[in-house]
This record gives C-alpha cells, sequence and structure tokens, in this order.
C-alpha cells in the first residue's frame, strides 16, 4: 500500500470517527433521534427566551459551551459544542483524534484555519465539502 493510500486509509477512518461520536443524539425520554447539527437545531426548540446557548460546569469545574435544546416531547437535551478542556479519556482521545487529522491535512497541503474549520463541521454531524473522498483522494494524490 503507498504512504498516500495510508494516510488516506487514516484520515477517512478518523474522520469516521469524529461524525460518529457526534450524532445521532437521541432523546432518552422519547427515543426522537436528530441526525446531525442542523436536524437537532430544526427539530427541537431552545430553552429558556433566548438562543438556548447556556455555560455549564464539566468535570473539575471546567466551563463548557452547551447548547440546551427541549426536544418536541419536552425533555431538555444538550450539545456541547466546546469540550477541548474535558480531561475524560474519551475527550482526551477525541482531541488526539482531532490533531493527528489536523497533523495529517496541513501535511498534505490543506491551509490549517481551513482543516480546523472543516474538522469541526464533521465533529458537529454537518457535512464538509472540503472533505469529500474526492477532495481528500486529491489532496493525497501521489505526485
Amino acid at each position: 500500500m503507498s504512504d498516500s493510500q495510508s494516510l488516506r486509509d487514516e484520515l477517512f477512518s478518523g474522520l469516521k470517527l469524529l461524525a460518529e461520536d457526534a450524532f445521532p443524539k437521541l432523546c432518552a425520554s422519547c427515543g426522537a433521534s436528530y441526525a446531525d447539527l442542523a436536524e437537532f437545531i430544526s427539530g427541537t426548540t431552545p430553552v429558556g427566551d433566548g438562543s438556548g446557548l447556556a455555560a455549564r460546569k464539566g468535570d473539575e469545574d471546567a466551563s463548557l459551551l452547551a447548547l440546551a435544546r427541549q426536544c418536541g416531547c419536552g425533555s431538555e437535551m444538550l450539545e456541547y459544542l466546546d469540550d477541548r478542556r474535558s480531561q475524560h479519556d474519551v475527550a482526551t482521545r477525541r482531541r488526539d483524534l482531532f490533531d493527528r487529522l489536523l497533523e495529517l491535512l496541513t501535511e498534505g497541503g490543506m491551509e490549517p484555519g481551513i482543516a480546523k474549520c472543516e474538522l469541526l463541521k464533521v465533529m458537529r454531524g454537518q457535512q464538509s465539502p472540503q472533505l469529500s473522498r474526492e477532495q481528500i483522494q486529491q489532496l493525497f494524490s501521489e505526485v
């Protein structure tokens, strides 16, 4: 297997893990499923009178930004938008994976800022045209 194929395979596997980690989001009360962040927002309502954004305390009193939404059944659901400070094993592995994928993309020639934005989209369950199979194959094609 060529080095570029190995890099593509590693990148695809990592992207899949990031995306699977975020969605689907399930309501624990009624079982409603939200496939991605857009569906989660459109299929729920903000908690309270504001945007639904809320600061929450995580492990070791770290502040986390959460999107508090209310499912159609009335149950409150949270989607954490920034868990980079969390020290749980899962968060640490996710952060390490994110950093590795960012490294792969920048080594492949993608601008670091674009790579970061596109990886964040994947983590939030959104589509990333920059990280489509065709774009990644082009980025890592052998010269």
